[in-house]
């Protein structure tokens, strides 16, 4: 087996043009065949394990679709995390290559960097200024559930059993079709996929693989190349997304595992039917960090923390960061920043309790620090609806910082939970020597609001103007 390397021109956005090595995967579909490797879209994947832990790697996906773990001796996560901050690492756009002695060692799923080199990351001039989310979170996306049979195992969920707990094909009334249809008031419309030997959205492929004490990236690797061969080149382009639903008895205490700005999430066994466990990995998908409190993983305000072993719950949606980045409650969002609104006293409305689409209070508030891209969310957490079961902070003000602009990836953190009479200061708001302070007024849960003062220094409302600004 052999690999062919080319060299590709492409015509990107604001007519830069980057010049990219593209490794082309033309054979070496034998396992104890090794392809020297020159070139592929840089993917970051962060696995969930049942004890709260998470780990962040890096991946590679080569111009044929199949994606492949990168290991190393000086690849570890504090390199992927700095080149994430500074901007160079994008997920789903920047481009690797490799130290001359890095190899595919094919049927692993992996890509080896036997000596203490790293990779070359490549970007067109854009990407290394702005981090920028290039996932598309509206609109109908076509989801292939793969059910794996394996050597000495299958999926213990059959196919109807699945489709069910993911798109309610039967009688499952809260799945992830139905809660992204409910957080995004109908704008993001999860699908099942159709084609040859799909039966409701879902596919079984048979593998030549062991899974007892196998890691998972081999699995889904192997998983990935049962559907290039069964459905050609064009694979990858035929789904919006792959949901890899694999047989108990891989390797660890893993529960599941999503690429950022990608199409790939995979499930242990079960966890492929747990509607948080499904949006979580989405979630990554679209590009979402996680959401934290005290660690990576403990927000549990929303959907970007914890996931839970239920089938039909909780109920719930993201925090502010991660709803702003989404994007589906544009018209009911506000900001306050040093040069333009500074202050805002009035209602927030629960994102649950009304039609975003509809005039009213704000659902969502960003403190936007101009001088920095770490920026501060506020909304009302208002336990009802679709978000009748969020686990924290249930019907408070909730506060979050995350970087990135509120349109990249990056981790959240929950920084307040106020109820009425509660406040919070942020010092030095934007380097204006001023404090912001937020302070909860009232809570009218039989009107779905919370009433707020915000204020940047002194608060200065004009009496006979409104005082929403």
């Amino acid at each position: 087996p052999s690999a062919t390397i080319i060299i590709s021109l492409f015509n990107f956005d604001k007519m830069l043009t980057t010049l990219v090595l593209i490794f082309l995967l033309t054979a070496a579909e034998n396992a104890n065949a090794v392809t020297n490797i020159q070139g592929c879209t840089a993917l970051i994947e962060e696995t969930e394990f049942e004890n709260g832990f998470r780990e962040m790697n890096l991946a590679c996906q080569v111009d044929s679709g199949l994606t492949f773990s990168v290991s190393g001796q000086g690849l570890d996560e504090q390199w992927i995390l700095e080149n994430i901050e500074n901007g160079y690492l994008v997920s789903g756009e920047s481009v690797l290559s490799f130290p001359p002695d890095a190899f595919i060692e094919n049927g692993s799923g992996r890509i080896e960097i036997p000596s203490n080199g790293l990779p070359w990351i490549h970007n067109q001039e854009e990407q290394e200024r702005k981090r920028r989310n290039l996932a598309v979170v509206t609109g109908e996306k076509k989801v292939l559930v793969v059910r794996i049979v394996a050597i000495d195992a299958e999926t213990s969920i059959d196919a109807a059993e699945l489709s069910d707990s993911i798109f309610g094909t039967k009688n499952d009334s809260v799945n992830m079709k139905s809660q992204f249809k409910a957080c995004s008031y109908n704008k993001l419309n999860i699908i099942p996929a159709t084609g040859d030997d799909i039966q409701d959205g879902v596919i079984t492929v048979s593998i030549d693989e062991k899974v007892s004490g196998t890691g998972q990236g081999v699995i889904r690797f192997a998983a990935e190349t049962a559907l290039k061969n069964k459905y050609g080149p064009s694979w990858y382009s035929l789904f919006d997304h792959f949901m890899y639903c694999l047989p108990p008895g891989t390797n660890g205490n893993w529960i599941a595992h999503g690429l950022f700005n990608s199409k790939v999430t995979t499930y242990n066994d079960k966890w492929c039917t747990y509607v948080s466990s499904q949006m979580h990995e989405l979630g990554h998908n679209f590009n979402l960090g996680h959401s934290g409190e005290n660690n990576a993983y403990d927000d549990e305000t929303g959907l970007m923390g914890f996931s839970y072993s239920h089938d039909d719950s909780p109920k719930m949606c993201f925090n502010a960061a991660k709803s702003w980045q989404l994007g589906w409650y544009n018209n009911r969002s506000r900001e306050l920043n040093k040069t333009g609104p500074k202050h805002y006293q009035g209602s927030l409305v629960g994102i649950a309790s009304e039609n975003p689409e509809i005039d009213g209070p704000p659902m969502l508030i960003k403190l936007n620090q101009l001088s920095s891209s770490i920026d501060y969310y506020i909304n009302f957490n208002r336990a009802v609806g679709f978000n009748s079961e969020t686990q924290e902070g249930a019907n408070q003000v909730l506060i979050v910082k995350a970087g990135a602009e509120g349109v990249g990836s990056s981790t959240s953190t929950l920084l307040a939970k106020l109820s009425k009479g509660g406040s919070y200061t942020i010092p030095n708001f934007d380097a204006t020597g001023k404090d912001m302070i937020v302070q909860v007024d009232k809570i009218q849960l039989n009107k779905n609001l919370a009433d707020v003062t915000i204020c940047l220094g002194t608060c200065d409302f004009n009496p006979t103007q409104s005082p929403t600004e």
